[in-house]
């Protein structure tokens, strides 16, 4: 991807996040990324396109950075841990990210799912762990959505708490045990 593309996206996301979709005029872009208007279109056929892979821009980073240092030698909850961190923190330092993925949910032609979908290859190393875990009996047999909703997304909201002041950002203690608290949330009781 060339560096005035990536500039333009990156523009284009905090434009987003602040102003939303009415404040995102492509004049606005050009001005924000620090280009001129007809560059714009040398990368987007117009605003929708622009949105569109701005929307694959999106989930590219947040699988980059949620996946970062992932790898098989881990087990399944230090797989799981290691995840939910990297979501946690990553919200925490960019939080015009959530508001910006929010309003890409909000188009009208996106369903509600589209952003985390277990068909996206950008998510799949999460998508993974869930799968594992209810072929292997270790978790609830629920949809893998559902699963992301009581577990994984605890990382994300915690987040926007701390960063809405709702909450005093956890120590490293307690964030160890909401992850653990969230990860047997999903455990099948062994009886």
């Amino acid at each position: 991807m060339s560096d005035k593309r990536k500039k333009i996206l990156a523009a284009a996301e905090v434009l987003l996040a602040e102003r939303g979709f009415y404040g995102l005029s492509m004049k606005a872009l050009a001005d924000s990324a620090g280009v001129a208007a007809g560059t714009i279109y040398r990368y987007f056929e117009n605003k929708e396109d622009m949105i569109n892979q701005l929307h694959q821009h999106v989930k590219a980073e947040i699988a980059a950075v949620s996946f970062k240092g992932l790898h098989d030698g881990l087990s399944q909850k230090e797989k799981y841990a290691l995840c939910w961190r990297n979501t946690y923190q990553s919200v925490l330092t960019n939080p015009n990210r959530i508001i910006a993925v929010s309003m890409l949910l909000l188009r009208p032609c996106v369903k509600g799912e589209e952003m985390l979908s277990c068909n996206d290859a950008h998510f799949a190393p999460l998508f993974n762990i869930y799968e594992h875990g209810i072929r292997e009996r270790i978790f609830h047999d629920f949809p893998v959505l559902a699963l992301l909703a009581l577990s994984f997304e605890t990382s994300i909201n915690l987040a926007k708490k701390v960063i809405n002041h709702s909450i005093d950002q956890p120590d490293e203690q307690l964030i160890t045990q909401i992850i653990d608290a969230s990860w047997q949330a999903i455990l099948k009781p062994t009886t």
